[in-house]
């Protein structure tokens, strides 16, 4: 009996024991030392999202149809801008004007599309050369971030009806995808990139930065454990034969009206073309898609109106 009361007195001292010190430490954690509150002064964490390569399509041949090419884009954080920010070397570093730097900074903030706290395109496309530049002295502009993302290239040149393309996110389907896609997003708006989104798509990762007061990277938050991997889209292979897409191209350039081939055995389409039809290399985003030359487009007559 007397052994057993002098376990149980064993057994709360070291409780006792353990907790004191537990107490103490984070009393000195909190009290003391200022070792996490000199780093929290320092540091801010940045969230940033790592987007992954989309799916590329192929023929039934395993011919290219689709691929991504890199681009450089610039996002820019209204609210944590500094309005005393040297904006002559910003300009210079992207060899822009000052009007554009307004222009471009200056959104209508009634819009649901922007909000001041949320990052938005800056300048969609940048070259390399700028990009490795401006990352030499971002740090000396907070509010601004350079991002490497993708855009479609199509080295063939056809079936632009059938493949479709990309365009930017709007208020709605932004609301619609429970936190899938953020603004600046792109998404497939018609034809196959529609249609095979999901699929195409693949899932974002997320990078947590820390930085110091001056903006400069100091390393991965908690050694990189909230980081999460982006995974590349699925690639695609359709009925579509490239060499027969080409030939019905031909055939219908410069006319108006549809044509279709099927395999009759399976119901395979293998070619399909709708006139007028254009080169999709020209509504790719980062191609200045939006100021189009209709006499480059694919198929339109001189007067096609």
């Amino acid at each position: 009996m007397r052994q057993l009361e002098e376990r149980k007195f064993v057994i709360l001292y070291s409780i006792a024991l353990i907790a004191a010190i537990l107490v103490f430490r984070v009393a000195y954690l909190q009290l003391i030392s200022s070792k996490y509150k000199e780093q929290a002064r320092r540091t801010t964490l940045e969230k940033r999202v790592i987007y992954p390569s989309r799916g590329v399509i192929f023929d039934r041949n395993n011919k290219t149809l689709v691929y991504n090419k890199p681009i450089y884009s610039l996002y820019a954080t209204y609210r944590k801008i500094k309005p005393d920010m040297d904006t002559a070397l910003f300009c210079n570093l992207l060899d822009i004007d000052k009007q554009t730097f307004i222009e471009n900074l200056n959104k209508d903030w009634s819009s649901p599309q922007f909000h001041k706290s949320i990052p938005f395109v800056f300048l969609p496309k940048i070259s390399p050369k700028q990009f490795a530049i401006f990352q030499e002295h971002i740090h000396k502009f907070p509010g601004f971030t350079a991002m490497e993302r993708s855009i479609r290239g199509y080295p063939h040149q056809t079936a632009c009806h059938i493949l479709g393309y990309l365009g930017e996110v709007d208020k709605k389907i932004i609301e619609q995808s429970e936190g899938a896609y953020i603004s600046g997003d792109y998404i497939g708006k018609t034809g196959l990139e529609l249609a095979y989104e999901r699929e195409l798509a693949g899932k974002k990762g997320v990078n947590y930065i820390l930085k110091d007061n001056l903006g400069r990277e100091v390393g991965a938050y908690d050694n990189g454990k909230l980081d999460s991997s982006a995974v590349p889209g699925e690639d695609i292979i359709i009925s579509i034969d490239l060499a027969l897409q080409q030939y019905a191209d031909s055939l219908m350039m410069n006319k108006r009206g549809a044509l279709v081939a099927i395999e009759p055995s399976t119901g395979e389409i293998l070619a399909l073309v709708s006139a007028p039809f254009y080169n999709p290399n020209l509504l790719a985003k980062g191609n200045n898609y939006g100021r189009t030359n209709y006499s480059l487009l694919w198929g339109i007559p001189a007067d096609p109106f």
